[in-house]
């Protein structure tokens, strides 16, 4: 595929880099929120007597396991592109340092270009 705006390509890997930013973060941050839902969920059904509530339940509980495990694969999917070579050669067309991006990732202190 050619590009034909070459001055567009700045903005390209600016829009790819902050889209692994935010599913990072916001995988980093709705993980734990699902596991307690989960958890709660999993206490709720095991206290429940009502079959039909419970089975109600049960269809939540799995709903929040697919969304956890969407979010995992997210946030791997995030954490194996920052780690690639072309991650590096990305902010190098930014003149960014990779690895003080990396290093900025978990406190969200990222420079204003990638933000």
């Amino acid at each position: 595929m050619k590009i034909k705006e070459p001055s567009s390509i700045p903005q390209l890997v600016v829009a790819i880099i902050r889209q692994a930013v935010i599913d990072y973060q916001n995988s980093k941050k709705a993980i734990p929120e699902i596991k307690k839902k989960i958890k709660e969920l999993d206490q709720q059904i095991s206290e429940e007597v009502d079959t039909i509530a419970a089975e109600k339940m049960e269809v939540q509980l799995a709903d929040k396991r697919r969304q956890l495990r969407a979010k995992q694969r997210l946030l791997k999917d995030a954490e194996t592109f920052f780690q690639k070579q072309w991650f590096e050669e990305l902010a190098d067309a930014l003149n960014l340092d990779a690895g003080k991006v990396r290093k900025k990732l978990g406190t969200g202190k990222l420079p204003e270009k990638v933000l």
